[in-house]
């Protein structure tokens, strides 16, 4: 019994795997938005065992998942942010999909007021959504960088109405935005909301102003253009703890905690 407990998940995940492929696709006509609900079972199944803090015994890694992670928590902001999300909902990426999920949104922001950062950093910014986000949470400096044309007018519009302080630049120089990088003391938080090869050399000049307190937060680890990056990072002689929710991967740098990686079915 306890094993089919343990084992039941992965064993019906496998024949929801099969069911997925192209073949059975094709023979029970499942459109997109089917194929998509049964992928997310399917990613639930095999994460199973990895929910709410199961087996973790470092202190920091357990409060962190439960106290922050898994936190259910109706916050005072949320309500404010629910209507500035429902505001900006019809923008889209260029591959028309939303912006982002409520869930992963207050996740931003507990991120935020678990840090405490003194600097915040996002890095393709988009819309600015996540920013304002960790910006209710935490009085900081805001910095917010993006090279991708097409988001600027109504990013500027949001940020000035709901985050004044914020600096929002967006050109296309990579270089320039590297210089603005350049100029912080340090780094808190680090939101790399989009990613592409262009990149890196940001990435590299945050981490040259990384503390015991920084938290880079990475978007759509799962994605094979990002995730090469992603395991690069965690390999890093100047990482610590990492946390895998599947989309989204967490990268703490206090090296006097025991180093490891953690799996959270999020």
């Amino acid at each position: 019994m306890l094993l089919f407990l343990w084992k039941g998940p992965v064993v019906y995940g496998y024949y929801i795997t099969q069911f997925m492929s192209t073949r059975y696709r094709n023979i029970f006509q499942i459109n997109p938005e089917e194929h998509m609900a049964l992928r997310k079972i399917w990613i639930w199944m095999k994460r199973f065992r990895h929910r709410r803090g199961y087996g973790v015994h470092s202190p920091f890694a357990f409060n962190l998942i439960t106290y922050v992670i898994y936190c259910k928590n109706a916050y005072y902001a949320y309500e404010e942010l629910s209507r500035i999300r429902e505001e900006v909902k019809s923008v889209r990426d260029q591959k028309g999909r939303t912006t982002g999920t409520t869930k992963r949104y207050r996740l931003l922001f507990r991120l935020a007021n678990f840090t405490a950062p003194a600097h915040i950093l996002s890095l393709g910014t988009g819309t600015g959504l996540g920013m304002i986000h960790m910006g209710f949470a935490r009085k900081a400096e805001y910095l917010a960088l993006d090279d991708r044309l097409g988001y600027e007018e109504k990013t500027r519009e949001l940020l000035s109405r709901y985050l004044p302080d914020a600096r929002y630049i967006n050109i296309p120089d990579i270089s320039r935005l590297e210089e603005e990088i350049e100029q912080l003391p340090e780094v808190g938080i680090v939101h790399i909301n989009h990613f592409s090869a262009a990149y890196l050399p940001m990435i590299e000049k945050c981490m040259q102003k990384v503390s015991p307190h920084s938290l880079f937060i990475v978007e759509k680890i799962n994605r094979p253009a990002c995730k090469e990056m992603w395991e690069k990072l965690k390999k890093d002689e100047r990482s610590g703890n990492s946390f895998d929710l599947h989309e989204t991967g967490l990268l703490f740098f206090d090296k006097k905690l025991p180093e490891k990686y953690y799996i959270v079915n999020f």
